[in-house]
């Protein structure tokens, strides 16, 4: 009983909540004509083993011909970052899934933003 006791009072420090980081933005989705840009802000909430950890920026998802994408910064060891959309004239008018995401340790973990183009 005392070695099950004893397991027990461990058992915490060892549970695993699912939660290494998450990616979220400020707005979840942007209105935009041609030739303009917009910035949002970009929050990585780190959790466990993650709130070290070098980080690096990216895309899960092909981007319409004529947007283009910068974060800065785009790698490091941050909680915030900004992400720049630019769209130029050659761009459709029409709704986007664009998927933003972090790479920390190895794993990848993204956020969805609606892009619509008028």
């Amino acid at each position: 009983m005392k070695t099950l006791l004893s397991l027990l009072i461990m058992l915490p420090s060892f549970v695993f909540t699912g939660d290494e980081f998450k990616v979220t933005l400020e707005k979840s989705e942007i209105e935009m004509k041609a030739e303009s840009s917009q910035s949002l802000e970009i929050n990585i909430q780190r959790f466990q083993g993650f709130k070290n950890a070098k980080g690096k920026m990216g895309l899960s998802s092909p981007l319409p011909q004529g947007v283009t994408v910068k974060f800065d910064p785009a790698e490091g060891v941050m909680d915030k970052t900004s992400v720049s959309i630019n769209v130029d004239n050659k761009v459709v008018a029409g709704t986007y899934d664009i998927i933003l995401n972090s790479t920390l340790n190895h794993k990848t973990k993204g956020t969805i933003l609606k892009l619509i183009v008028k």
